[in-house]
Parts: C-alpha cells; structure tokens; sequence
C-alpha cells in the first residue's frame, strides 16, 4: 500500500468542530486525511441531544467540496502547503445561544446572552501525504444579531414540536458584521496498520466573530483503510483554546449597542473541550455522531454538552 493510501481516512465528523462562537471550530475530518475531490455534507448540531436547551443551543452546517471551487476568489487569501493536494470548498452555517433560561422574558444580565450567527465560510485543504500533515485555511463572512433570525428558527423549532416557546431573544446581542479568518495545521504522528492513528493539531482565529487560539489531539481506532468498502471507527478530540474575544459572549466589536453582554473581566480566557464520535462509511455515504463537552465559558456558567449528526455523500 502506498503512504498516499496509508494515510486517507475515511471523512466525516465535525467539528470540530466546536466551541464558544462559530461553534462549527472543525477539523475537516478526524485525524489526517485525503478528502474527496466531490464532497457533501450535512451536519446538525443541538444541545437536545445531551436533554439540555441552554448556552450553545443549535448549530447547522452544509458543506460542499467540488474543484470548480477553486476558481472562488477568496482562495487568493487564504494559506496552503507548498506541496500538497488541494481541495477547496465552501460552507454555510447557523449557529444559536441562549442563556439558562429561554422561558423569562425579561433580561438576564448575570448569563449568556441570546445571540446568533448566520454566515458563509470559503475554505481551502491541502494534504502533504509525504510530510502527512494538513493545512485548512478559511475565511467566513456574514451576519450576527437578529439578521441572522436564531430567534424564529428556535421559536419555530419549539413551535412545531408542541414544546415552550422562548420569550427573551428581544435582548440578544444586535447585529454586526462576522468577518472571520482561521488556520488549522494538523500533523499525523502515528498511524499502525489504519486500525490506530494519532494526529496533532493547533489552529488560530481572528475576527470580528471569534478570535482564540488552541491545541490538540486526535485519537482514533477502528476500521479506516481506504480500500475497504467499509469503515467504522472512534475517535477522540481533546482540546484547549485561548480565548481573546467572543463577541456572542461580549457583543460585537462594531456594533456597542447590546444591551445584555458578559464583561471582559468574567471571560474564562481558557476552556477545554472533548469530543468523542462515531463514525461509519459504506462506499460513498459515510454518517457519524459526536458528544462535545466544554468547561465554563465565563464565571457563574456551567459546562456545557451537546451532540452532532452528520451525513455525507461523495461522488
């Protein structure tokens, strides 16, 4: 088997990526991998998995790997290896968060604000198969506030299934610009026989959305040969951020009208964060799902969970 082949990974899972604002913080696949050229997925993230509806409460993601992306102007700022297949795709997200509360109407000024995100990522993968390491660049854009109207999807989510209504996303955090650029470097250390792999990461991100820092690790074990028709395995994804700003946290950086916001001074500066998944692939359509836990993003919080579904397709 050549190293080219020794290394691909079956794709599929977050998150990634995942914490604090832009929630979707993920590697393109868990552990180093040669991601398809056509590439499709769908990933819906919520805190209802884990029998909770606070904080991060609801993330949806649908991304697409094509090679007529790379004629995508934004790839002309974004970083790659200098030896390395390409891939380039594209994003759209929506992220939403409540504080603990989502049935009190009136403002909670001691919790996590109401906020949501609403934006497009352009994104470029290069693979260095020799090296075994991978560079992801992305560049998002788009919208926060009630623009990005978290509000009525949630509201209509709890409308239809009979459940309670939210009362408070009249004081989320007002709208503003989401410009956001961030880096993923992963580094394969080890790799027996695609049965265990272990792989090295650190990212950074800046922006108007997010901006923080982090290290980690990404263990896996089970089937994930490339020239099997069937992959399963598990992975886990500890994490560590260091956290500059978050504005669904500390409102945003243009826009100083929010009304309820945490204070600099009780932001965690550090969180940690584990992720644990599943993941299967049968030829072209692979389905995972992922447990994230987070410590405290500010003080008088909780930890926080949720959990991911995912599907892809690749053609």
């Amino acid at each position: 088997m050549t190293i080219k082949a020794s290394i691909t990974i079956a794709a599929m899972a977050l998150l990634p990526h995942t914490a604090g604002a832009q929630a979707m913080d993920y590697a393109l696949s868990p552990g180093l991998n040669e991601l398809p050229a056509r590439y499709f997925r769908f990933s819906y993230e919520n805190d209802f998995f884990t029998a909770t509806d606070t904080y991060y409460t609801q993330g949806i993601q649908a991304l697409l790997i094509h090679p007529g992306l790379a004629a995508n102007p934004a790839n002309k700022i974004l970083v790659r290896l200098k030896n390395g297949v390409a891939r380039y795709g594209i994003a759209a997200e929506h992220n939403g968060y409540t504080p603990t509360s989502i049935t009190n109407p009136a403002p909670l000024y001691n919790d996590r604000p109401y906020a949501g995100a609403l934006m497009i990522r352009s994104f470029r993968a290069t693979i260095d198969t020799v090296r075994k390491q991978r560079l992801t660049s992305s560049v998002s854009i788009g919208v926060m506030g009630p623009l990005a109207e978290a509000g009525e999807m949630q509201t209509a989510i709890h409308r239809g299934i009979n459940g309670y209504l939210p009362r408070g996303w009249h004081y989320q955090v007002r709208n503003d610009l989401v410009l956001n650029y961030e880096v993923l470097y992963e580094k394969q250390l080890l790799n027996l026989g695609n049965h265990i792999s272990l792989t090295a990461a650190g990212k950074a991100r800046v922006g108007t959305l997010s901006t923080k820092a982090g290290i980690g690790v990404t263990v896996m074990t089970g089937f994930f040969a490339p020239d099997r028709a069937f992959n399963i395995y598990l992975y886990a994804m500890p994490f560590a951020h260091v956290v500059a700003y978050d504005a669904t946290l500390q409102g945003g950086l243009l826009n100083k009208t929010s009304e309820v916001t945490v204070p600099a001074s009780e932001i965690n500066r550090t969180t940690l964060q584990m992720r644990y998944g599943l993941v299967m692939r049968y030829k072209r359509l692979d389905v995972s799902y992922s447990f994230t836990s987070q410590t405290r993003e500010f003080e008088n919080a909780n930890p926080h969970r949720w959990g991911c579904a995912s599907l892809g397709w690749r053609w």
